[in-house]
């Protein structure tokens, strides 16, 4: 799990294959974060700087594209 100066804990997020089962059954952000404190294997990784962007739908896709200058093909 990542640290950063702004806001403590964040994304992005690496598991090992023994939380697969955990997070298969996961609804959502909030259950992840209630996994994440009950595992005793979580590992912390200081990164410099803010946390980045949440980017979960193309929309949040698109809009970290346009704040970089960049306009991504979003067609299928």
């Amino acid at each position: 799990m990542s640290t950063y100066d702004d806001t403590g804990i964040a994304h992005p997020m690496v598991f090992s294959a023994d939380a697969f089962g955990d997070l298969a059954s996961a609804r959502g952000d909030k259950s992840v974060w209630r996994m994440l404190r009950q595992r005793h294997d979580v590992v912390h990784v200081a990164q410099p700087g803010p946390t980045p962007p949440d980017v979960d739908t193309w929309d949040d896709y698109a809009a970290l594209c346009a704040a970089h200058g960049f306009t991504p093909d979003l067609t299928p």
